[in-house]
């Protein structure tokens, strides 16, 4: 088994480093484990970390913020052929995966630019879920089927 990070630079260690120091925790571990174990200046998990905490409590807002801005949804009303279906969508996007700048829906939808990026991102996130699941099961097939005939 190859170990690696899923993106390449966005941590400076080695992932197969990092995962055998996180799996030497034994079969089940949590996030907090992870930590703990990161406290010791030893490990190759620890310069990956905050540790001042001033810095991380604001890196932590920042989380919290990105967490509530996702969490808004507006409901739109959907013709199904069953009848009218509630749909609930993000308020906000992400309209630059970059600089992590957020805008409404309403503004996304009416700018060809931005729409043209949110889609984009859409089908990548498609792409993902498909390469994600591709491997745990055959029955899923027709969806993946589908998400390849998708162009943009």
């Amino acid at each position: 088994m190859a170990v690696r990070w899923r993106v390449n630079g966005i941590y400076k260690a080695d992932a197969e480093t990092i995962y055998n120091e996180i799996t030497s925790l034994g079969e089940q571990f949590t996030p907090n484990d992870v930590v703990n174990l990161a406290m010791d200046e030893n490990t190759a998990l620890h310069p990956l970390f905050e540790w001042d905490d001033t810095k991380a409590a604001s890196k932590y807002r920042e989380s919290q913020a990105r967490s509530i801005i996702c969490n808004i949804v507006v409901q739109n009303d959907v013709e199904t052929e069953e009848g009218n279906e509630k749909v609930f969508v993000r308020a906000i996007v992400n309209t630059n995966e970059r600089t992590k700048t957020y805008q409404t829906i309403e503004r996304t939808v009416t700018r060809k630019d931005d729409y043209t990026l949110l889609l984009a991102a859409a089908l990548r996130e498609l792409k993902a879920f498909k390469k994600k699941y591709a491997a745990l099961s055959s029955d899923l097939s027709w969806l993946f089927e589908g998400i390849d005939k998708i162009a943009i």
